[in-house]
Parts: C-alpha cells; structure tokens; sequence
C-alpha cells in the first residue's frame, strides 16, 4: 500500500484527478489500490486498466518463501549493486527478456538494459517485492468500487492470461476478448 498512499499523496499535492489509471504487471495492483484513495472531486472513482495483470499470490512453496527471500535480499545493502552489474550484460537481457515471451527490438533490449544497470531502480524493485502482499486487495476485490479492465495476451509467460479472466469471473464482469 505504501507505493499507492506515495502516489496519492502526488496527486493531490499536484492537482491531479485520475480518471483512468493504467498498470502493468504489478503496477495494476497499485493502480487498483491507488483506485481506492478519493481522488476524485466528483466522488467517482477512476477506472482501472490492467496490462497483464498480476493479480495472483504465489502459490505453494513460492508462496512462502518468495517474500521472505525477497526481504533478505532487500535488507542487504549490496543486492542492487551485484544484481545491476551482473544481469544488465546484453546476452542476460536478451534471456530474461525471452523468457517473458515478450520479443524486443535492439532499441527496446537496450533501453531494458539500462533499466536493469540503475542500481536504484533494481533497489526500489527489491523494496517492493520485500514488501508486497496481495492478500488484502483479492479479499476486497470483489467490493472495489471502480470499473476494471483487463488487456492480456496469450505468449505472456510471466503473468498467465488465465490470472485476469479467473479475476473477471470472481468479479461477476463481463469478459471481453480482442
């Protein structure tokens, strides 16, 4: 919740009053969350777009042991350093990338490349994963007061299409395939 109470307080320390707010990955959990704050000066809360929305807890073994690895790594103050510096390498890029079952152009892999060499980036990503917890969110989903929407595709191997339409169907909404 901290990364959507950060960006609400950017909101209206700027003025702004999101009609739309567009995630991706795990960003569309932020941006449902986000949805929750009273933005909005006509009381009516922003729609959600989620972008292969990671809206599933890890399941099992993984389920346990991801955020527990992921707050030991978060705590020591070097992972971003070490991570930054090994995986930003074009040929790791290329692999992580691929195995996303996303395909980049040479423009696209090195401006992923650079993202991955930012050391602060990499620090800011292991925060939040030390961090998150989907839990709360799923239990009140059905109750979320904003109209959702939910784009997703068939090669994403990281975020299973399947995440979205079991959601939809937990939400008793419409699905719309295109």
């Amino acid at each position: 919740d901290t990364m959507a109470e950060d960006i609400a307080r950017l909101c209206t320390q700027e003025g702004w009053h999101p009609h739309t707010i567009v995630g991706h990955s795990a960003g569309a959990a932020v941006a449902l969350r986000l949805a929750e704050r009273d933005l909005s000066p006509r009381g009516q809360p922003p729609r959600v777009i989620g972008i292969y929305a990671a809206l599933e807890a890890f399941r099992g073994l993984a389920g346990l042991l991801f955020p527990v690895m992921a707050k030991a790594l978060a705590a020591v103050p070097f992972t971003a350093s070490l991570f930054s510096g090994t995986s930003a390498k074009p040929e790791r890029i290329r692999s992580l990338i691929g195995a996303t079952g996303s395909e980049l152009d040479a423009e696209g892999l090195n401006l992923y490349r650079r993202l991955v060499a930012d050391r602060n980036h990499v620090d800011g990503t292991l925060l939040m994963m030390a961090q998150w917890n989907l839990n709360p969110l799923l239990a009140r989903l059905q109750d979320h007061p904003s109209e959702m929407h939910f784009i997703i595709g068939d090669r994403d191997a990281t975020v299973r299409p399947e995440v979205s339409i079991i959601t939809l169907a937990r939400l008793s909404r419409r699905l719309l395939c295109l």
